[in-house]
């Protein structure tokens, strides 16, 4: 019960910095709902299906959303393949460098 408190007490804070500011209900909604998709695609690595169940929406209402906001998939996927392929020269390089001793 305490983190929902905490919970409600920061985002109630956020809401009113972005209204001193003068960020507009639509514009706030905006850049939540963009956070909130990139986020969730950051931890799938822009995998649209699990994106999609971590928010608790369908995969094409995700994929509507995402193209409403200007949100592009494969920039999440080629961070996925960078990470994925410095991972797989790490091991081989040790690997060599152990067979050479």
């Amino acid at each position: 019960m305490l983190a929902d408190v905490n919970l409600r007490a920061d985002l109630l804070g956020l809401v009113r910095r972005l209204r001193v500011c003068g960020v507009s209900m639509l514009e706030g909604r905006i850049q939540f709902e963009r956070l909130w998709i990139e986020s969730a695609l950051t931890d799938t690595s822009g995998n649209l299906c699990k994106a999609a169940v971590q928010l608790g929406l369908h995969r094409n209402t995700l994929s509507r959303k995402m193209k409403l906001l200007g949100i592009d998939a494969r920039v999440f996927r080629v961070l996925r393949r960078k990470h994925v392929q410095s991972e797989k020269v790490t091991p081989y390089a040790v690997r060599v460098a152990g067979g050479a001793e």
